[in-house]
């Protein structure tokens, strides 16, 4: 056998550097070869997949649902087969991965090689299985990062389907939510907008919508998302995310909004401060600059506006004044001369 002729640390090397497929069949075999460190096993694991030897594809696939080898070994043995992209095994993966005899994290590691071989057929036997509550939660929750892989459009409103159920999983919920925004399809907005303020739906599941909202970039919400900053039905921290979903979507037009939310004492002190910080990011022209100044004395502005007005008015070009008079403190603002 290999190790008895090279120090551990030297089998990877050879597989990498020296690309010497005759000793495949021998790292294959030290994979289920217990007495052998279990780092180099996973370093051997991988250099199986850099080598590119599609012939040892059945081996490896026969490795997975086996028991006498450890569980993170047979999760770097799909790793892999993802790295070899051989679509021909789909079919036996899918069925592995629906195996529920088999450990949840070799199954989530499946799942994910599922994902990055790209075989979109396969999306709507992954959704079903993605939707059975008694399958492992963590095994669903990679499901769904799959699907986000695959990129197959059509399972959009399935998942929104699936995040409307009161009875599933928040964990799986929240990895639906950031899978819809990495499938890019932004006809199912309107509905995920809606469940902002669904109260069934924790809020972690919530705020996770309000990040794939920002990655979708659909503008034509944002007064909607606007609107929803003075709903004091939906709860404090979804506003927050909401306001960072603002951000993300950079519309600058909604700036005079924010800026009149930032400067009501009423509302939520930890809502103003992410309003701050997406005004920091969205402020672009003097108007913009001057409006914030004028709220910068109120006494419970966060300090991150103070922090940033004045690299924001070098950026703007102007100029900002703390200015004592009769009437007490106030900032003027005036345009900077040309250097």
């Amino acid at each position: 056998m290999l190790s008895k002729w090279l120090p551990q640390e030297e089998i990877l090397a050879i597989s990498r550097t020296l690309g010497e497929h005759s000793i495949v069949p021998q790292l294959v075999a030290l994979l289920s070869y217990k007495h052998l460190n279990e780092s180099v096993r996973w370093r051997i694991a991988l250099a199986l997949g850099a080598l590119g030897e599609r012939s040892i594809v059945p081996q490896l696939v026969d490795l997975l649902p086996n028991k006498q080898v450890d569980d993170y070994i047979r999760g770097r043995t799909a790793e892999a087969l993802e790295t070899l992209e051989e679509r021909s095994i789909v079919p036996q993966l899918v069925t592995l991965l629906s195996n529920d005899q088999m450990d949840g994290s070799v199954r989530g590691s499946i799942a994910l090689t599922l994902g990055a071989l790209g075989e979109r057929s396969i999306a709507p036997q992954l959704v079903a299985l993605l939707s059975d509550a008694h399958r492992s939660k963590s095994v669903r929750g990679r499901i769904a990062e799959a699907l986000g892989t695959l990129g197959e459009h059509s399972i959009a409103p399935q998942l929104v389907a699936l995040l409307s159920n009161e009875q599933a999983d928040d964990y799986v919920c929240g990895r639906i939510a950031l899978t819809l925004g990495a499938l890019g399809e932004r006809s199912i907005v309107p509905q995920l907008v809606a469940l902002l303020s669904d109260a069934h739906l924790s809020e972690s599941v919530r705020w996770r919508i309000t990040l794939a909202l920002g990655v979708l970039g659909e503008r034509s919400i944002v007064p909607q998302l606007v609107a929803l900053l003075s709903n004091e039905q939906v709860e404090r921290d979804v506003r927050g995310h909401i306001v960072e979903a603002l951000g993300a979507l950079g519309e600058r037009s909604i700036v005079p909004q924010l800026v009149a939310l930032l400067s009501d004492a009423h509302r939520s002190k930890s809502v103003r401060g992410r309003i701050a910080e997406a005004l920091i990011a969205l402020i672009n022209d003097e108007q913009h600059v001057r409006s914030l100044a004028d709220v910068l004395f109120m006494s419970d502005i966060p300090d991150s506006i103070y922090r940033a007005l004045w690299p924001l008015s070098r950026q703007v070009g102007v100029r900002i004044y703390v200015i004592d008079g009769p009437e007490g403190t106030h900032l003027e603002v005036e345009k900077r001369p040309p250097s």
